[in-house]
């Protein structure tokens, strides 16, 4: 793969999962920590690419990247589609950005998952961000199952979450579920809410989601 085919390849993913920091955007991607290290500053060198530091209660501060107008205009071109297409179909507008910064702690999470079931299983075929859903993501395995991610924030009115669940029925359901769920009480109450779901449902802690990281990538 050429240096101009590892950097669009990452500008996708990047499209897809706005601010994966690099040892993520390795393991989804299904590059080496190095290439993904040298292909970022490449991006970020010509403006294609920006980062923002990034660290929480439950994850190091790292950097995360994004894909800059200028990049989408390439991505776009890559990709033979008007930039317009991308903004409907990769949460790349304003308003997607905002959301998504406003919830990175729990973004960073779901990443740090993907990317540990990635360094598993290989490189993800696909992921994607909801609104307004009973998921808050999905990801595509090598394989063709998906897998949705649903979180139980620290906040979460717990009679309202249980609604969200049952909302699962109302579309298509994935081939396997995982719930992250803030605390103790939290996943027990959960756990309850998942019985009689028919598909494979895991369910874990957010902090242990967190510390999921994904084995070092070949250098």
């Amino acid at each position: 793969m050429s240096g101009a085919e590892l950097q669009a390849r990452l500008l996708r993913w990047l499209a897809a999962m706005p601010f994966l920091d690099r040892l993520e955007l390795a393991a989804v991607s299904g590059v080496s920590e190095r290439a993904a290290y040298y292909a970022m500053a490449a991006l970020e060198d010509a403006g294609l690419a920006a980062a923002l530091p990034h660290g929480s209660d439950l994850i190091r501060p790292t950097r995360r990247f994004h894909v800059t107008a200028r990049g989408l205009r390439r991505l776009a071109a890559d990709e033979g589609v008007p930039t317009e297409t991308l903004l409907r179909t990769h949460p790349v507008s304003a308003q997607w950005r905002r959301i998504l910064l406003q919830r990175l702690d729990a973004v960073a999470v779901i990443y740090r998952l993907a990317a540990a079931v990635a360094a598993e299983r290989g490189p993800l075929r696909g992921f994607r961000w909801f609104r307004a859903t009973a998921l808050d993501a999905a990801f595509v395995l090598p394989d063709g199952r998906s897998v949705g991610v649903v979180r139980q924030g620290p906040t979460a009115d717990r009679t309202a979450f249980a609604k969200r669940l049952r909302r699962l029925y109302e579309g298509r359901l994935p081939g396997a579920l995982l719930v992250l769920a803030s605390d103790g009480s939290r996943l027990q109450h959960t756990r309850r809410l998942l019985d009689g779901l028919p598909m494979p449902t895991f369910i874990a802690l957010e902090r242990d989601a967190a510390n999921a990281a994904p084995p070092r990538p070949g250098r």
